[in-house]
């Protein structure tokens, strides 16, 4: 299922893959010769070459060699062990391409451009590390000289096996044949100082589903077993603790605000309309911070908002009082684009229409020159390295583990840099100036899938490359959200950017803590004081304390308002109305058509399992 799940991922890449399908049977070529080089290191790694002689009855491009990664080994005591191997170094005097396929690498020799016939000589050379030691109280070489999976007959088989030093001959047994077979008749070798030379006798013909396997028993220490040094994983760790004290000093020269002086304020600074004000504030403006030009605009004579009959289904109508004669551009377009197809407009005529209005508004205030206007340009440049970093601690840590896993490059960087992406829009979602609850979700709607997908494409290619790669991806991970916090504060506001955030706090706070006698006394010197500072509230985050404070205190109805009922105006009715109608407004005003499409492609062959091959 899982692998079923990747080739359905990866489809789109793997479409642009030009590797022919895998399809040969034992018709299609014959091994007239195989013969098998084994350089054994102290360390217990096995340096192979592999000269394989082809005859092509008719046209192919080549051949495949499946080699095993992961084996359960057997012995005739009854014990087993699982062995995970990993395969280096490969070369190949021809072109060709490797593959994960399974628990094998695939290695894939030939051209597709090229079709040959009769005799071709193939030589194939790599470096099979056999990792950990499974046994505790003695060595052991013991390995299939020759794979029992090749699609097709295996003539003139020999091979040797070069030892790192002396040992006890009577401990090496040698067969031949089907699984568990013990057959050593007809194999035949001679000793040459630590090397071994065997061959089958030549009227033997291997067969599909028949190998050879050496066995030398050894004693304990035979081999070094000095552990690989996970120098990726080292450097990844390395990387992920360098990264973070750069994100700090960074954020230390460029991004660390000066001092901000709060001042009382009891309007909105400068005569801001609320999605100015939001954008000053957050130095980013949100779809749903434009939805406050209703009841700003309302407040100004250009809008009535009608209540639904229905309560329940919290519909709303809005009616253009008059054409927008204000000069500020940006209410001009929300205007135009409110009442494009008439003067009345409710809940359904703004879905998957007003967006494109939305988004225009989002590009006029969110502009280079706006946000040079508070935040220094250089600071926000610095904040694009912080991204960087963070990804590329991802792809240090993930790509090495994955492409000796699959071996293959492309999917070395779609999976580690694919998942570090999330990851990082992750982080930036949740460190991103807004409302707290829309960044926790988004956080969680992209944290949780790379999660997910991390776990999917990445567990067993972790685990497989040594307990190191693990510790560093976690760390990558946390080193990632140590980063893009760093990058959150990375805007340095300008010298007028601190002035207006001093401004905008202390108006906020003045909102947030002025008591009930204040608040009275500003009603009596402005009766639409609470009408006017409405549309502020909503794109600050307090428009329900605004409203709790009113609860018990007279207000006028706003004269841009028509209630369904009769009864007398109320504010806690009329909060009720307004929070489900800015909510239903947001939702109708952002939304879009669904769209829809699809991709085909897939993975080209299959694996055949075991170590053998075919030809293609």
């Amino acid at each position: 299922m899982k692998r079923l799940i990747q080739i359905f991922v990866f489809s789109l890449l793997i479409a642009f893959s030009t590797a022919p399908s895998v399809n040969a049977g034992v018709g299609d070529f014959t091994i007239e010769g195989y013969h098998v080089d084994i350089k054994v290191t102290a360390q217990n790694t096995y340096r192979i070459q592999e000269t394989i002689q082809v005859n092509f009855p008719g046209q192919r491009h080549g051949i495949y060699r499946d080699i095993p990664l992961v084996n359960t080994v057997q012995r005739k005591d009854g014990s087993s062990d699982r062995i995970v191997a990993r395969i280096e170094n490969i070369r190949c005097e021809e072109k060709y391409s490797t593959s994960r396929e399974g628990d094998s690498c695939r290695i894939q020799i030939g051209d597709k451009d090229v079709r040959i016939t009769g005799d071709k000589e193939y030589r194939i050379s790599y470096d099979y590390v056999m990792g950990n030691d499974v046994l505790k109280e003695k060595d052991e070489f013991y390995f299939n000289v020759i794979g029992m999976n090749w699609e097709t007959i295996i003539k003139n088989v020999t091979f040797s096996i070069e030892m790192p030093k002396e040992f006890d001959v009577g401990q090496l047994g040698m067969s031949w044949g089907r699984y568990g077979s013990d057959q050593y008749e007809g194999l035949f070798y001679t000793l040459e100082g630590n090397t071994i030379h065997g061959q089958l006798s030549h009227d033997i013909i291997l067969r599909a589903g028949q190998g050879v396997t050496v066995r030398i028993l050894l004693p304990e220490g035979y081999f070094e077993r000095a552990e690989t040094v996970p120098w990726a994983a080292f450097g990844a760790i390395f990387y992920s603790f360098l990264a973070m004290g750069l994100a700090l000093l960074l954020w230390y020269l460029y991004g660390r605000d000066d001092p901000v002086v709060e001042t009382v304020e009891f309007h909105a600074p400068d005569g801001l309309n609320s999605v100015d004000l939001a954008f000053t504030y957050h130095g980013m403006l949100s779809t749903t911070d434009v939805t406050s030009l209703i009841v700003y605009l309302a407040q100004k004579g250009y809008i009535e908002i009608q209540e639904g009959t229905d309560r329940r289904k919290k519909e709303f109508t809005l009616v253009r009082k008059k054409p927008y004669d204000g000069t500020d551009p940006v209410e001009r377009v929300f205007m135009e684009g409110l009442f494009r197809s008439g003067n009345t407009v409710g809940r359904k005529d703004l879905e998957n229409k007003f967006y494109k209005t939305v988004n225009q508004i989002v590009s006029m205030v969110d502009n280079k020159k706006n946000r040079q206007k508070i935040f220094y340009a250089n600071s926000i440049n610095k904040g694009w390295i912080l991204w960087i970093l963070a990804l590329a601690g991802f792809l240090l840590a993930g790509f090495l583990p994955v492409y000796r896993y699959e071996y293959s490059f492309l999917y070395g960087i779609a999976a580690s840099g694919g998942i570090g992406f999330l990851f990082t829009l992750a982080f930036s979602a949740l460190f991103t100036p807004g409302k707290m609850v829309g960044r926790i979700a988004l956080f969680v709607i992209l944290f949780v899938p790379g999660i997910i997908t991390g776990v999917m494409f990445l567990y067993e290619p972790l685990l497989f490359a040594g307990v190191w790669y693990p510790v560093s991806y976690v760390l990558a991970i946390a080193a990632s959200g140590v980063i893009m916090f760093f990058g959150a504060y990375m805007s340095k506001r300008t010298e007028y950017g601190s002035v207006m955030l001093g401004r905008i706090q202390g108006f906020k706070n003045f909102l947030e803590m002025a008591e009930k006698e204040r608040l009275e006394a500003m009603v009596a010197e402005n009766p639409q004081y609470f009408y006017e500072i409405l549309p502020y509230t909503y794109v600050l985050g307090i428009s329900d304390k605004w409203m709790k404070k009113f609860e018990s205190i007279a207000v006028e109805p706003p004269t841009w308002y028509e209630s369904s009922s009769h009864s007398t105006f109320n504010v806690i009715m009329f909060h009720s109305f307004m929070r489900s109608t800015m909510t239903s407004a947001s939702s109708a005003m952002v939304s879009s058509p669904n769209s829809s499409g699809g991709s085909g492609g897939g993975f080209s062959g299959g694996g055949s399992g075991g170590g053998g091959g075919g030809s293609w």
